[in-house]
């Protein structure tokens, strides 16, 4: 067991580590489990003069040397792990990635027949760079290619990839790219889309964030005459890009938690049917009759012309969408323009309009302004981001912003393909899984209170049989001892400290005996009757973390009486991260009518259950980025609460609230002493009474929340005190 524990430990350290998104995640989770990259030398720098041929792509671009062994290695050894460095500029840009199944287990490729092609899959890989948990890479290995984009908040998208001549493997940074993309959207042309979108108001307050979807998208490429062409006329070559343009498209919707994956793609070998405008060759795609095995839709041209889409078409007869790309610039492919435009496009079959609409932040007002700056207006202005621009903006037109893949889709955009996409009954939930079937066993952690501080978890696990777990304060290393096992997916966790927030954290344990990657659940223990400062996890001096999600019910100490709940301030991300609070003991009860927090609130606003309980439920989510200062609060529960003057001890305090001097007395005993904190146990008084009356001045403390200690017959005895 000593051996499990040291590896329970290095599990779950990785949760310490800042996060972006999933794939970031998966990756300090593996790299925390000491789970073994393997590495390959496949790339080094060419020292061969070879640079001037491509000044006229790109200023940046470093020619590489390929170890065709070692590419032959990955290829047939296709390990679960692997670390490559990748030449660019004067560094090494060092890569650990997992391997990621792209295609259905039912995947296949038809030429316009519909006759069968033989086809060998690639390797695929998506992942981070070395250390930078902010980064996002996918690279796909094949007998005779390697395709790939390192996107990294410093040198921007880094495409890696043959030459347009087929002579050398390079590198360089799309932001370094002497050419524009032409890619434009006419998504907002198409009469079929002019309803839906006057009729789409993103509200984030009234989208509760969701982690993964259940859903799972399948996909069906349709890949015309002259892309065909372009790679040759060679089938292999054909799908080899396709399905590894796939592997940076599904990536993206990966990193923010949308499951994807290729089902189908059909090849034309001869000419095509789509020789008219973007509209036309659309509507063409969609009339044609052409059966295929998915749910979206995708016919891919060339060259660059305007992309469109049907605009949330998912289960609709509309699930179609058209991209024409450049495969190349001058003598440098374009890898990161076309996974950046068909990307987009899915994106608006997935339910989501430009980042530049009038649809956005709950008041029809756009996220970014980069489509009117460009000339492209929908009829809302809005701020240029200093950090690049989303995935459905039109940032790749302005000079010095571009997009940023790191950023993904943005949480508005993000969260609203999520819920499109598990709101469609005709998905289906089997896209190809992760890793492997023991790493990611446990699919989810269900919470369940038995009282104020002791828990019921129940693990979502179809493949473990044994689980390791053990709780510990919310910030504390869980440490190589004291892990409890079961063999239960149901266990109680018991004798937890009251107003504390704790973690749990839970791992399976696969047949070699090595650990899985693990969940944790946040818990917050106990009722702050007792007049406990309520805060985020980051207490009073600190900020709550990104990607927390906990549920807490506040009961009456009596029955009959009312919680009462009060804000003194709250500041989230606005329109990222919500606290909501319902009235009532469970997420089913309504919503008080204020009951969405998001963004500053000083003071904060205050609730009274009206609930037959007299409880209060609060849920409180925060996204992958960004956080903010968070909450202090206090919880007033009804009876034996602030305002009564005497308790079954005989003990008067008064008044309460008061604004400078406190009366203690006590009917019944001496009151040896009295200690004041503050809710954090913070002592700020003590006074030696030795009497059964004194007064406490506390005119000079700031109003707020304060509790009083009395020593009385050597027990000690607390109330909550009011400075107004």
């Amino acid at each position: 067991m000593k051996k499990l524990g040291f590896l329970i430990f290095l599990i779950f350290t990785g949760f310490a580590f800042g996060q972006v998104g999933s794939v970031s995640q998966k990756v300090q989770e593996l790299m925390t489990a000491k789970r073994q990259f393997n590495s390959y030398e496949l790339f080094t720098k060419s020292n061969d003069n070879k640079t001037a041929k491509y000044m006229e792509s790109a200023t940046d671009v470093t020619v590489l040397n390929m170890n065709s062994s070692e590419l032959g290695r990955i290829v047939n050894e296709a390990p679960e792990l692997i670390t490559i460095s990748v030449p660019y500029q004067n560094k090494e840009v060092a890569v650990k990635m997992y391997k990621q199944n792209v295609l259905t287990d039912n995947f296949f490729a038809t030429d316009e027949s519909g006759n069968i092609l033989n086809y060998t899959p690639g390797q695929y890989y998506r992942g981070i760079v070395d250390g930078d948990y902010t980064s996002l890479v996918a690279i796909s290995f094949f007998e005779n290619d390697v395709i790939g984009v390192i996107s990294t908040n410093q040198d921007g998208n880094i495409v890696l990839g043959k030459s347009a001549d087929q002579q050398d493997y390079i590198t360089y940074s799309d932001v370094n790219l002497l050419g524009v993309n032409p890619f434009s959207c006419g998504v907002d042309e198409l009469e079929y889309n002019q309803q839906i979108m006057d009729q789409l108001s993103f509200d984030p307050s009234a989208h509760p964030m969701t982690t993964k979807t259940t859903n799972c998208v399948k996909i069906y490429y349709e890949i015309a005459y002259k892309p065909f062409v372009q790679k040759g006329k060679d089938i292999q070559a054909t799908i080899d890009w396709i399905t590894g343009i796939q592997n940076n498209i599904g990536t993206l919707y990966d990193n923010d938690n949308i499951n994807m994956a290729l089902n189908q793609v059909r090849i034309w070998t001869y000419a095509d049917p789509y020789t008219g405008s973007y509209g036309e060759n659309l509507d063409n795609f969609r009339t044609s009759g052409t059966q295929f095995d998915a749910d979206l839709a995708h016919l891919v041209n060339f060259p660059s012309t305007t992309s469109v889409a049907y605009l949330n078409s998912l289960c609709t007869s509309s699930n179609y969408a058209y991209s024409g790309i450049n495969m190349t610039y001058a003598q440098v492919p374009t890898y990161s323009w076309t996974i950046m435009a068909m990307t987009h496009e899915m994106g608006h079959a997935l339910g989501s309009p430009h980042t530049h609409a009038c649809a956005w932040n709950g008041n029809n007002t756009a996220i970014d302004g980069c489509g009117p700056a460009a000339g492209y207006g929908e009829g809302c202005n809005g701020p240029i981001p200093s950090q690049g621009g989303t995935i459905m903006s039109y940032c790749h037109l302005i000079a010095g912003v571009g997009i940023n893949f790191n950023l993904g889709f943005g949480p508005q955009p993000g969260q609203l393909i999520r819920t499109t996409v598990d709101s469609k009954s005709c998905l289906g939930t089997d896209c190809t899984g992760g890793f492997t079937a023991c790493t990611y066993a446990i699919k989810n952690l269900t919470l369940s209170y038995l009282n104020l501080n002791d828990v019921q978890i129940d693990i979502d696990d179809e493949t473990s049989d044994l689980w390791n777990y053990k709780a510990v304060l919310f910030g504390e290393d869980p440490g190589t001892s004291g892990w409890s096992s079961t063999t239960s997916t149901t266990f109680n966790v018991t004798g937890l400290q009251p107003n504390k927030y704790y973690e749990i954290y839970v791992v399976n344990i696969c047949a070699d005996g090595s650990g899985g990657a693990g969940k944790k659940v946040l818990v917050l223990t106990g009722g702050f009757c007792d007049g406990t400062l309520f805060t985020d996890t980051g207490g009073t001096s600190g900020n709550y973390g990104v990607n927390q999600h906990f549920v807490k019910t506040f009961y009456p100490n009596v029955t009959g009486e009312k919680v009462k709940l009060n804000f003194d301030k709250i500041g989230l991300q606005t329109n990222s991260d919500f606290m909501y609070v319902h009235d009532g003991d469970s997420l089913s009860a309504p919503l008080f009518a204020n009951g969405t927090i998001t963004g500053n609130n000083n003071p904060g606003p205050s609730f009274t259950s009206t609930h037959s309980s007299g409880a209060i439920t609060i849920e409180f989510v925060s996204d992958n980025a960004g956080v903010a200062y968070g909450w202090e609060g206090h919880i007033d529960c009804g009876a034996l609460g602030i305002n009564e003057v005497s308790d079954i001890n005989g003990i008067t305090v008064y008044p309460n609230p008061t604004t400078d001097v406190l009366n203690i007395v006590s009917q019944k005993s001496i009151i040896e002493s009295v200690i004041l904190t503050d809710a954090s146990g913070r002592r700020l008084m003590t006074a030696e009474l030795k009497s059964q009356n004194g007064q406490l001045n506390i005119g000079h403390l700031p109003a707020g929340v304060y509790i009083l200690n009395m020593k009385i017959n050597g027990k000690m005895l607390t109330k909550k005190i009011v400075k107004k």
